[in-house]
């Protein structure tokens, strides 16, 4: 308002001192004009009056002026109550600019809170994680969940009935062992080691499959996480290395020496856990140093796979045999590729197999 009263008084002057006349009449047509001018056409009469009169010594001048020079008394009104409305949009709108910048920055914050918390809730889903079980050590790698060809191909001579048809799977994400579960593992949970090849930092040997489920219920029990055994499905798919996978022969190399104790180099005993080559999704011994218990049935004695797509398989319901994976230390190569299957009694104990955990989070997280 202190520019526009400033406005009026410096027209007021000039007005003064360009109309020599003491003519109100004049005076207030040369006012008029230079508001014009200068664009200021919408202010009342009684305004420019009142800055007239007081620059006048006269406070009661007899005015008579042609109207039509100014602003109605109704146009004047209509220009008041348009000017309070700007100015109440002006305050509105700078309130809104206000309220719109604390809203925005606290929606910002907020999504950048969800986006932080999300990130890291899948960052941390997307790695492996470790655990201390009463002092034994071991981790569990994570593999993304996907699509792929369970199964011998067509064209592998080599391969038995039961390693085909190959076939498309599809598994969610989950976690498989790092390593074979060690003595030292074992110790720490059953209190006990059945192994024939003794050593903390070996696989343990001699558990049958009922042996393993015991183990994974304490463990789960113990650590507040889902143990269990991995899926026929989820083994193959992390001995092939996941999404990762260069498609080798055997779990992480065509050079089976590079990755697995096996009847050419074990001198017929298992050996210690991760001394060889890792796959894709590094895991090791995957192929070779123990048979591994996979959770499933065997699907009957020398049957072949079913053709079908199948998505988290758990193959059949049924069955007087257990499917187990990946060679051991006694085996030749055609029986560590990473087709390759066979079966046991849930009972047998051997000092030639172990197992591998796997793990699943709540879809929550």
């Amino acid at each position: 308002m202190g520019n526009r009263n400033s406005t009026f008084k410096d027209i007021v002057k000039s007005v003064d001192a360009s109309v020599k006349s003491n003519s109100i009449s004049e005076k207030y047509a040369v006012f008029l004009e230079q508001c014009k001018e200068l664009d200021i056409s919408s202010y009342s009469l009684n305004t420019i009056i009142h800055y007239a009169q007081k620059n006048n010594k006269d406070k009661t001048p007899n005015i008579d002026l042609d109207k039509s020079l100014f602003v109605s008394d109704s146009e004047t009104k209509q220009v008041q109550e348009k000017e309070k409305e700007i100015v109440i949009k002006e305050v509105v709108k700078k309130k809104w600019n206000w309220t719109t910048c604390i809203v925005t920055a606290l929606v910002m914050s907020v999504i950048w809170y969800l986006f932080l918390t999300t990130n890291d809730a899948k960052r941390g889903a997307n790695e492996s994680i470790g655990f201390d079980v009463n002092g034994a050590k071991f981790t569990m790698k994570y593999v993304e969940g996907g699509r792929f060809m369970m199964g011998a191909s067509a064209s592998d001579t080599i391969a038995k009935t039961w390693e085909k048809p190959a076939h498309s799977v599809i598994l969610d994400d989950y976690y498989i062992g790092e390593t074979e579960v060690s003595q030292a593992l074992w110790k720490a949970v059953m209190n006990n080691n059945p192994s024939k090849h003794v050593g903390d930092n070996y696989p343990v040997d001699c558990v049958s499959w009922d042996d393993c489920m015991d183990f994974c219920k304490k463990l789960s029990s113990i650590t507040g996480y889902y143990f269990c055994l991995p899926t026929e499905a989820e083994w193959e798919f992390a001995a092939r290395g996941g999404n990762k996978s260069n498609n080798y022969k055997y779990s992480g190399s065509n050079n089976l020496n590079e990755v697995a104790w096996c009847l050419d180099d074990s001198d017929t005993i298992s050996h210690v856990v991760k001394t060889k080559k890792p796959n894709e999704l590094g895991v090791y011994d995957m192929t070779g140093n123990v048979w591994e218990w996979c959770y499933d049935y065997w699907n009957n004695q020398y049957e072949s796979y079913s053709g079908f797509s199948q998505i988290n398989p758990h193959g059949t319901p049924s069955g007087e045999f257990r499917v187990h994976r990946g060679g051991a230390w006694h085996s030749s190569s055609k029986y560590c590729r990473v087709s390759y299957r066979w079966y046991a009694k849930a009972e047998r104990h051997n000092d030639f197999r172990g197992f591998r955990l796997a793990m699943h989070l709540p879809r929550n997280q």
